[in-house]
Protein backbone atom coordinates (compact mmCIF):
# COMPACT_ATOMS: atom_id res chain seq x y z
CA UNK A 1 0.00 0.00 0.00
CA UNK A 2 2.89 2.12 1.00
CA UNK A 3 4.57 1.60 -2.54
CA UNK A 4 1.27 2.78 -4.30
CA UNK A 5 1.19 5.91 -2.44
CA UNK A 6 5.11 6.36 -2.99
CA UNK A 7 4.78 5.97 -6.71
CA UNK A 8 1.21 8.06 -6.78
CA UNK A 9 3.44 10.81 -5.10
CA UNK A 10 6.70 10.17 -7.71
CA UNK A 11 4.46 10.45 -10.73
CA UNK A 12 2.88 13.75 -9.17
CA UNK A 13 6.68 15.14 -8.56
CA UNK A 14 7.84 14.00 -11.78
CA UNK A 15 4.46 15.72 -13.46
CA UNK A 16 5.53 18.84 -11.28
CA UNK A 17 9.17 18.96 -12.25
CA UNK A 18 8.42 18.91 -16.15
CA UNK A 19 5.89 21.53 -16.07
CA UNK A 20 8.80 24.25 -14.01
CA UNK A 21 10.85 23.04 -16.91
CA UNK A 22 7.97 24.09 -19.55
CA UNK A 23 7.27 27.13 -17.64
CA UNK A 24 10.78 28.24 -17.74
CA UNK A 25 10.94 27.63 -21.65
CA UNK A 26 8.20 29.36 -21.91
CA UNK A 27 9.69 32.67 -19.63
CA UNK A 28 13.02 32.38 -21.60
CA UNK A 29 11.32 32.40 -25.07
CA UNK A 30 9.31 35.35 -23.93
CA UNK A 31 12.42 37.31 -22.50
CA UNK A 32 13.99 36.53 -26.03
CA UNK A 33 11.32 38.03 -27.48
CA UNK A 34 11.30 41.05 -25.76
CA UNK A 35 14.47 41.59 -25.94
CA UNK A 36 14.73 40.84 -29.81
CA UNK A 37 11.91 43.77 -29.94
CA UNK A 38 14.24 45.85 -27.99
CA UNK A 39 16.73 45.63 -30.69
CA UNK A 40 15.06 45.79 -33.10
CA UNK A 41 13.61 49.00 -31.58
CA UNK A 42 17.51 50.51 -31.04
CA UNK A 43 17.78 49.93 -34.80
CA UNK A 44 15.01 51.43 -35.88
CA UNK A 45 15.80 54.66 -33.36
CA UNK A 46 19.27 54.35 -34.96
CA UNK A 47 18.99 54.48 -38.66
CA UNK A 48 15.80 57.20 -38.00
CA UNK A 49 16.01 59.20 -40.35
CA UNK A 50 18.18 56.96 -42.94
CA UNK A 51 16.55 55.49 -46.08
CA UNK A 52 18.35 53.13 -48.83
CA UNK A 53 18.17 56.10 -51.39
CA UNK A 54 19.92 58.34 -48.99
CA UNK A 55 22.31 55.86 -48.64
CA UNK A 56 22.61 55.03 -51.98
CA UNK A 57 22.97 58.49 -52.95
CA UNK A 58 25.53 59.20 -50.26
CA UNK A 59 27.46 56.17 -51.49
CA UNK A 60 27.50 57.89 -54.90
CA UNK A 61 28.57 60.77 -53.61
CA UNK A 62 31.60 59.01 -51.56
CA UNK A 63 32.55 57.60 -55.41
CA UNK A 64 32.31 60.77 -56.95
CA UNK A 65 34.57 62.80 -54.66
CA UNK A 66 37.12 59.66 -54.36
CA UNK A 67 37.17 59.95 -58.74
CA UNK A 68 37.50 63.70 -58.67
CA UNK A 69 40.32 63.21 -56.03
CA UNK A 70 42.13 60.78 -58.35
CA UNK A 71 41.84 62.74 -61.03
CA UNK A 72 43.01 66.14 -59.73
CA UNK A 73 46.40 63.92 -58.35
CA UNK A 74 46.67 62.62 -62.06
CA UNK A 75 46.60 66.40 -63.17
CA UNK A 76 49.14 67.46 -61.04
CA UNK A 77 51.42 64.69 -61.34
CA UNK A 78 50.99 64.63 -65.20
CA UNK A 79 53.69 67.16 -65.73
CA UNK A 80 56.69 65.34 -63.84
CA UNK A 81 55.61 62.33 -65.31
CA UNK A 82 56.07 63.81 -69.04
CA UNK A 83 59.10 65.48 -67.92
CA UNK A 84 61.46 62.06 -66.45
CA UNK A 85 59.93 60.35 -69.66
CA UNK A 86 63.57 58.85 -70.61
CA UNK A 87 61.86 57.49 -73.89
CA UNK A 88 60.30 60.95 -75.01
CA UNK A 89 63.95 62.61 -74.18
CA UNK A 90 65.40 59.77 -76.56
CA UNK A 91 62.83 60.46 -79.31
CA UNK A 92 63.47 64.64 -79.26
CA UNK A 93 67.64 63.98 -79.01
CA UNK A 94 67.09 62.02 -82.42
CA UNK A 95 64.68 64.30 -83.81
CA UNK A 96 67.78 66.71 -83.12
CA UNK A 97 70.40 65.60 -84.19
CA UNK A 98 68.67 64.00 -87.60
CA UNK A 99 67.75 67.93 -88.25
CA UNK A 100 71.52 68.87 -87.61
CA UNK A 101 72.86 66.23 -89.99
CA UNK A 102 69.96 67.18 -92.27
CA UNK A 103 71.48 70.77 -92.32
CA UNK A 104 75.25 69.99 -92.45
CA UNK A 105 74.35 67.97 -95.78
CA UNK A 106 72.42 70.55 -97.38
CA UNK A 107 75.58 73.27 -96.40
CA UNK A 108 78.01 70.98 -98.21
CA UNK A 109 80.13 72.93 -100.35
CA UNK A 110 79.38 72.40 -103.97
CA UNK A 111 81.59 69.94 -106.20
CA UNK A 112 83.79 72.47 -108.06
CA UNK A 113 82.85 72.75 -112.30
CA UNK A 114 86.44 73.09 -113.30
CA UNK A 115 88.39 69.63 -113.95
CA UNK A 116 90.89 68.65 -111.18
CA UNK A 117 94.87 68.38 -112.66
CA UNK A 118 95.14 64.31 -112.03
CA UNK A 119 98.38 62.72 -113.04
CA UNK A 120 98.76 60.42 -115.94
CA UNK A 121 97.31 57.06 -115.37
CA UNK A 122 100.40 54.76 -115.72
CA UNK A 123 100.64 52.27 -119.14
CA UNK A 124 103.92 49.92 -118.12
CA UNK A 125 102.86 46.90 -115.75
CA UNK A 126 104.75 48.20 -112.60
CA UNK A 127 107.90 44.97 -111.48
CA UNK A 128 107.11 43.09 -108.63
CA UNK A 129 109.97 42.38 -106.56
CA UNK A 130 110.71 38.85 -105.72
CA UNK A 131 112.00 38.11 -102.27
CA UNK A 132 114.46 35.35 -103.17
CA UNK A 133 116.36 35.33 -100.08
CA UNK A 134 112.69 34.69 -97.97
CA UNK A 135 111.56 31.75 -100.05
CA UNK A 136 115.21 30.67 -99.71
CA UNK A 137 115.32 31.30 -95.99
CA UNK A 138 111.60 29.70 -95.78
CA UNK A 139 112.69 26.42 -98.13
CA UNK A 140 115.65 25.94 -95.84
CA UNK A 141 113.68 26.15 -92.68
CA UNK A 142 111.41 23.45 -94.28
CA UNK A 143 114.09 21.15 -95.03
CA UNK A 144 115.54 21.57 -91.41
CA UNK A 145 112.43 20.34 -90.16
CA UNK A 146 111.82 17.32 -92.39
CA UNK A 147 114.96 16.62 -90.96
CA UNK A 148 114.40 16.79 -87.23
CA UNK A 149 111.62 14.89 -87.65
CA UNK A 150 112.79 12.15 -89.56
CA UNK A 151 114.72 10.95 -87.21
Amino acid sequence: MYEGEIEKINGARLTLEQQMIAIEGTVTNSETVKAMTAGKDAMAKARAGVTVDDVGELMDDITDEVEQANDIAEAISAPANQVLDDEDLLNELNELEELELESQLLDAPAVPATAIDLPDVPTATPEIPVQQNQEDADTKALRELEAAMAL
